[in-house]
């Protein structure tokens, strides 16, 4: 949304009226339209090609041009919404202030880089309630069961 803002403020200037709605509509077209990402990248060609821009905007709405193209493959915000699946970073960030940072980051631990993976893919799993299926797949393992 960062980059369709900067497009909007090189389409129709900083803080306007014009500017403001268009990004709310651009905004709404990625959360609510499969096809999303396509409207707004048709949206922002047909204000890049339409109109003169001084060179500062026209470079804001090309920049904001070449990031959703690069990206499109990455945006289906609507398909992502459609299954409850996060489409921010916040869930990301979160896992690691809780996972990493709250387990690794204690006063005196010196991990290695193999110790350390072990310990946070261990506590993946329980942080998300997948101890149980994790014990009993590596009770069924073979390396467990059969003495060496």
């Amino acid at each position: 949304m960062e980059h369709i803002s900067q497009g909007a403020e090189g389409i129709f200037g900083k803080g306007t009226k014009e500017s403001q709605s268009w990004y709310r509509k651009m905004e709404a077209m990625l959360l609510e339209y499969d096809d999303g990402v396509f409207r707004v990248i048709r949206s922002v060609e047909y204000y890049l090609a339409s109109y003169e821009y001084k060179e500062s905007s026209r470079k804001l709405i090309a920049s904001c041009l070449t990031f959703l193209q690069n990206n499109a493959h990455l945006m289906e915000y609507k398909r992502f919404r459609d299954n409850g699946w996060p489409i921010g970073s916040g869930p990301v960030e979160g896992a690691c202030k809780n996972i990493v940072k709250q387990r690794l980051c204690r006063s005196g631990m010196r991990w290695s880089i193999p110790g350390g993976q072990t310990i946070l893919t261990l506590r993946s799993i329980v942080k998300s309630n997948r101890w149980n299926d994790f014990w009993n797949a590596c009770k069924k393992s073979p390396k467990l069961t059969k003495p060496a």
